[in-house]
């Protein structure tokens, strides 16, 4: 999408209660990343904030930028931890609906990479929290309504090869699966619907029922048919004085 069909396409996709919420200096933040670095977008501006903090975005030649809803950025801890999105050569990042994304998290992905982040459908919120790592090598997917916690590290390749070996496998995380504190999920691992992976879990390469619940290193199923969860908090009651 050319300069001056984005400038029409804003026109009449324009979000006015996010100029309402956010300062003039933080709109025009958003509408300028959106301007300069989203291929397609539904809404104006596409790239939004909750708190503003730097996000640097590098794409080459012919990578794209696709966000169907909103792209937010949320701080969580400080305005000084910068976000890096970064897309090769024909590589594609398409967000389907509503995704947040914290500070301090690092994205790359290769030439012709592909990722998918379905976003928000039915919970209040999906996103990743902040000083998470994704590497894209070929192909990997986050599904509606996932939930990835701090210092977590997704991937679909080793990054080194081994001679006889294939160090790429596409990674998919299907819809609802809760991923936990440094929890990492390494190439070719299908994760299935209204799952859970336990803090500081390795899941290494295969194929994942729904509602199990991961744990250990590397991750092995210790639950089956584990209750559908929420991602709201849970209230504490007050002890009485």
């Amino acid at each position: 999408m050319g300069f001056f069909k984005k400038l029409i396409k804003a026109r009449y996709s324009f979000d006015f209660n996010y100029l309402k919420s956010v300062s003039f200096r933080t709109w025009w933040y958003s509408a300028y990343l959106t301007m300069k670095h989203v291929d397609e977008f539904s809404v104006f501006p596409a790239i939004q904030f909750n708190g503003r903090f730097k996000v640097h975005i590098d794409k080459k030649k012919d990578a794209k930028l696709i966000v169907k809803d909103r792209l937010i950025f949320e701080c969580w801890t400080h305005k000084k931890n910068c976000t890096v999105i970064t897309l090769k050569q024909n590589s594609q990042i398409t967000v389907f609906s509503r995704y947040t994304l914290g500070d301090g998290i690092k994205i790359y992905l290769s030439e012709s990479a592909k990722l998918t982040l379905k976003g928000r459908k039915e919970e209040s919120g999906a996103g990743i929290t902040g000083n998470s790592t994704i590497l894209v090598n070929q192909s990997l997917e986050i599904g509606y309504d996932c939930i990835i916690a701090w210092d977590t590290f997704i991937t679909d390749c080793d990054w080194h090869s081994i001679i006889g070996k294939n160090h790429t496998y596409p990674t998919i995380i299907h819809d609802k699966v809760w991923i936990g504190v440094g929890a990492k999920v390494l190439k070719g691992v299908e994760l299935g619907k209204n799952s859970i992976v336990t803090a500081n879990s390795v899941v290494t390469r295969g194929n994942y029922p729904e509602r199990v619940m991961l744990t250990g290193l590397p991750a092995k199923v210790v639950k089956e048919n584990i209750p559908f969860w929420k991602r709201e908090m849970i209230d504490t009651p007050k002890k009485n004085d």
